[in-house]
């Protein structure tokens, strides 16, 4: 209803950012990020702001347009430095584009200046894991430890040990994610799908994977 009134007002002939950047927000909650982005380059046409071009940047990350979200994200870091949000989304982006390297150097960045940051140990982990250097992964896992572990947690963790040649503390942690963090078989099932490469790329054999899955399946049923 807000976006409604935001539009009339501009049809009137009204121009003022704020009304294209209220617009903007508005269709971004209904979850309509195509127009948001409309709303949004309009207002940042008549006045710049580091918000309006982290906002761009959230819509073309929710629409997997991930190469323009890092853009964005850059120039709004270019615009506040210091800004430990635009760090860690810059980070995200390239995570998105599958580059662990420069992904990580954004990461620590905000490890450095937010150490009481736990959120930040999730995806240097993850990045660990898929370069591969499970080592490191453990680490930062281990750290996250001292914090209240979710189900995707509980989840990657057991990948960790999978591939560490664990098994049985793979199968504690994999249990965990479907007893104490609201995973469900179906999703389950379709992570461990989502995640095969990552899996099998250390050195895991894929014919293991559906031994697992019916292994930890079985003891829920039972």
């Amino acid at each position: 209803d807000a976006a409604e009134l935001y539009e009339r007002a501009i049809k009137m002939g009204e121009s003022e950012p704020q009304l294209f950047e209220k617009a903007g927000y508005c269709y971004q909650q209904e979850g309509e990020y195509e127009k948001a982005i409309k709303m949004y380059m309009r207002s940042d046409i008549l006045e710049k702001k580091t918000w309006t071009t982290k906002k761009i940047a959230f819509c073309l990350r929710r629409l997997g347009r991930n190469e323009e979200a890092l853009k964005y994200y850059l120039e709004a870091e270019t615009d506040d430095p210091e800004n430990m949000h635009t760090i860690a989304m810059i980070g995200h982006s390239y995570l998105d584009l599958n580059d662990y390297d420069s992904a990580l150097k954004y990461y620590f960045k905000v490890e450095y200046n937010d150490p009481d940051n736990i959120r930040v140990l999730r995806p240097i982990a993850w990045s660990y894991f898929v370069k591969g250097e499970l080592e490191k992964s453990k680490k930062f896992y281990d750290r996250l430890e001292n914090s209240k572990l979710t189900g995707h947690d509980y989840f990657n963790i057991g990948h960790l040990h999978l591939c560490m040649g664990e098994r049985d503390r793979a199968l504690e942690y994999y249990r965990k994610s479907l007893s104490e963090g609201n995973i469900d078989k179906d999703e389950f099932i379709k992570m461990i799908a989502e995640d095969r490469e990552y899996i099998t790329n250390n050195n895991v054999d894929p014919d293991d994977l559906p031994i697992i899955i019916d292994h930890i399946l079985f003891e829920l049923d039972d």
